[in-house]
Order: structure tokens, then C-alpha cells, then sequence
């Protein structure tokens, strides 16, 4: 059977509001008719500075195939973590990882309830970077930023304007699936 290290923030361990979830497990695993082993390893309010120091956990799982969905915490002025050190962390990060890899884009947030720390002009150039990485290395990119451009926010961010909704997780595995499936 083959292995998914899903590996992110709170998007990716599916924070609810008051508690993770494994929502996005749940429903790459549906999609994928139960098909892999997948392992979550989604940290709420963590960055790329601070998943390197998970990076060797990570390694250790041997997935086949690995999601990397960070942005959202790096792209907010309260973390401190640059576009250029974003860019540097997320390198040493698809260094370390073997076999398939595929970045995920963070998700637009709602500007009419998040703090000033976070904007999606920010959201946006870090966006850029993963993009820009993607070329780079030949990497595909599950780009759930623009998937959700057009979307009523509404519906698929929670009340805090950043964090996702059980339709926002439908739609980011939809997303993903496109991406892996010819991988099983």
C-alpha cells in the first residue's frame, strides 16, 4: 500500500475552531478508495521555520508521496518568516523528502475579519514563491489559492477568516486528488 505524509499547519491538521480533525485524511482517503496509508503530520500555528525542526519525523514516515502545504502562517506579519527565508526553508524541506512531492498553495483568507497581520496581497507573494519553486525543482503544485479565487469566502472559511470549512476540505481534496491520482 502506498504512503501519504501530508505535512502543514492547522489547514492540514483540519482545526475546526477548537480542535484538529483528520477532515482532509478522511477525505483524500475516500477519493482514493481507501487505497493509501495516510499520515497527517498538520501542526496548528506552525511555519515552515518551525516545521524544519519535524522535517526529520517526516523523513522517517518513507512516504510515497508527500503534500507540503505551508504559506498561511508564513505569510502572516506576526511570524517573522521572510518570502526569501519561506523560500530557503521550503528547499531544505523537498531536499530532505524522497519519492513524490507536491506543494500545495495556502488558501485566500477573508480581509474583512482577519487581524492586519494578514492580508492576501501577502497570501499572494508567498503564493508566488511556491510557484516559483515548483518551476524551479519540476514539481506539480496543487493551487488551492486560485481553486478558491472566485469562491464566496463565506462558505468556505470559518468565522476567523483563515481557517477552512468541511466544503473548503472538499474542494482542497479535489484538488489534490487531480494532482496524485495517477500515483495509484
Amino acid at each position: 500500500m502506498k504512503k501519504i505524509a501530508i505535512f502543514g499547519d492547522s489547514l492540514t491538521a483540519g482545526y475546526d475552531g477548537q480542535n484538529t480533525t483528520d477532515i482532509l485524511k478522511r477525505k483524500l482517503a475516500q477519493k482514493l478508495n481507501q487505497k493509501a496509508e495516510i499520515k497527517l503530520f498538520g501542526l496548528c500555528g506552525d511555519d515552515t521555520k518551525r516545521a524544519l525542526r519535524r522535517l526529520p519525523t517526516v523523513k522517517n514516515y518513507q512516504a510515497d508521496v508527500n503534500l507540503i502545504f505551508f504559506g498561511t502562517n508564513d505569510a502572516s506579519a506576526s511570524h517573522l518568516v521572510s518570502e526569501e527565508l519561506f523560500a530557503e526553508n521550503l528547499k531544505v524541506i523537498l531536499s530532505q523528502l524522497e519519492n513524490y512531492k507536491l506543494l500545495i498553495t495556502p488558501p485566500l483568507v477573508n480581509e474583512e475579519i482577519v487581524s492586519s497581520h494578514r492580508s492576501n496581497k501577502r497570501v499572494e507573494s508567498y503564493r508566488s514563491v511556491i510557484l516559483e519553486i515548483a518551476q524551479e525543482q519540476d514539481l506539480l503544485v496543487a493551487d488551492f489559492y486560485q481553486a478558491l479565487y472566485d469562491k464566496d469566502q463565506k462558505q468556505y472559511l470559518q468565522a476567523d477568516g483563515i481557517h477552512l470549512t468541511p466544503i473548503a476540505y472538499e474542494l482542497l481534496s479535489k484538488v489534490i486528488i487531480e494532482k496524485i491520482r495517477f500515483y495509484f
